[in-house]
């Protein structure tokens, strides 16, 4: 889990790159934008970075598209449409530009990325929606680039903005109501940073330190080796 300073859709260039070059290889990835708007714009810059790579083949096809775009101005039809292909581990589409729209229920085991761009509404949808990602069991990644932090749980996203301590202690400990409940704060107690032998970078190193969030991953031991 990782969280960006800025929210420009320049910022997207690695996942451009990615489509370009990957295409139908792509990480299956699901952008969440906290309006329509947001997401008109975000899906406007990849089609316009990316022109025929766009699309499979580099056929200017709309059925072929590797990227789509999905809120509640979109037409059932095309709703059904990117959620049929979506589910299909070979599916065309690689990346899902989307409002709350693309709701619970959806079921789509191999997302490797969740991305929330902008403001948040709340902590337990932001966990919801991190949960899309990795339910095959593989790893996956989240992302949030920030904007403004307001609303019920702005301490708690002010937190995770500024980076200053492990983003999954952050979050579980908004969801700790009982004193008793500690089970999962106390697993990331015990964790310990690996032995960095052999030059190993944290972009190779999948310890339980590198494999948490941004935060936790600069702890790591490992990271000297980057320096």
């Amino acid at each position: 889990m990782r969280c960006r300073a800025t929210n420009t859709p320049e910022q997207l260039e690695w996942l451009a790159v990615e489509v370009d070059t990957q295409q139908e290889n792509c990480e299956k990835t699901l952008i969440f934008g906290a309006s329509i708007n947001s997401v008109s714009e975000i899906y406007t810059w990849l089609m316009g970075r990316l022109r025929q790579q766009a699309y499979r083949d580099g056929v200017a096809n709309p059925r072929q598209s590797l990227i789509s775009m999905f809120h509640a101005h979109v037409s059932p039809e095309l709703q059904q449409h990117i959620l049929t292909v979506f589910r299909q581990k070979n599916s065309t589409i690689r990346v899902i530009v989307c409002t709350i729209a693309f709701g619970m229920g959806v079921e789509v085991p191999d997302v490797r990325r969740v991305v929330h761009w902008g403001r948040v509404k709340s902590v337990l949808s932001f966990w919801q929606q991190v949960g899309r990602c990795g339910r095959d069991g593989l790893p996956a990644q989240a992302m949030w680039y920030p904007s403004s932090v307001t609303g019920d749980d702005r301490e708690v996203f002010q937190h995770m903005k500024n980076g200053s301590k492990c983003v999954r202690r952050t979050i579980l400990e908004a969801f700790v109501l009982q004193p008793g409940d500690t089970e999962q704060l106390d697993q990331l107690d015990a964790r310990q940073p690996c032995a960095a032998a052999g030059g190993r970078q944290c972009a190779q190193c999948a310890c339980s330190l590198c494999s948490c969030c941004s935060y936790c991953r600069a702890q790591c031991s490992c990271s000297a080796s980057e320096e």
